[in-house]
Parts: structure tokens; sequence; C-alpha cells
């Protein structure tokens, strides 16, 4: 049982290893077939953006059937040394989407350690997405 337990662990790390890897060399996830959907759901085409993406024609995200997009307004983590920094992008993102009728939410990466720094992370999103509303709602990454 405990090899059994073991050679099953290996094969799924070996597996999730492999996942990226094969993303990586250009593997095409277009055709991507989710599991069947129950009566009474719908597919929906998003994706999710931050600065690293750089200047986004949403027009030809709209016209590729992108019906809404997470904006990445900041981070928070080690590489900000747990300062909240603003993604320097979500601004253009926010009214580019919004712009094309691209439904919105918006997302903080946080690595908040406390619940005053959750707190702190919340009020920061929501003050900067405040001109622009929003269609679906704030999350954490």
């Amino acid at each position: 049982m405990k090899r059994s337990l073991s050679l099953l662990l290996a094969l799924l790390l070996a597996l999730a290893l492999c996942a990226p890897a094969a993303a990586a060399d250009g593997a095409d996830y277009a055709e991507f077939k989710p599991r069947a959907l129950a009566a009474g759901e719908t597919l929906r085409r998003g994706i999710d953006v931050s600065q690293y993406q750089g200047e986004i024609d949403w027009k030809a995200v709209a016209d590729s059937g992108v019906e809404f997009a997470f904006i990445r307004v900041g981070i928070r983590g080690p590489e900000t040394a747990g300062v909240i920094k603003e993604d320097t992008r979500y601004k253009e993102n926010l009214a580019g989407a919004r712009k094309y009728g691209i439904l919105v939410g918006a997302y903080i990466h946080s690595q908040a350690l406390t619940t005053t720094e959750a707190r702190e992370e919340a009020r920061f999103v929501a003050q900067r997405v405040e001109p622009y509303g929003l269609d679906l709602p704030i999350v954490d990454h």
C-alpha cells in the first residue's frame, strides 16, 4: 500500500512538472474541452491581465470572444518589500476593457499576513477602481 501511494504521488508530481513545460513549448489550448456543462451552466471566456502583458489591443481581445477580464490593480509581496505597489497599467487596462464592452473585475496579488494588511489591500483596490466601476468582484490572487 505504501509503495502504491508513493508511486502515485511520484506520477502526479511528474505530471505537474511536465504540464508547464508543454505550455511553454507552444502547446495550443484553443481546443480545450472542459467537463460537460450541467443544465443551465454557461461557459464564458475570460482573461487575467497585468502590466506584464504590455500594451493590450482591447478591440482584438473583444473580437476574439473574450467576455470578461480580471485586471491586476496592485501587488504586495517579497519583491515589493511588503509594500503595496500599483500595477503600472491598471488604469489603461480597466478603461480599454470597458471601452470594448468586456466585463471587468479587479484583483490584487496579495501576500497579506494579517487582517489589517488584508483590509489595507481591499481599500487600496476599492479606491482605485471606484472611478471605473466593476461588473465583477474584487478578488485576491
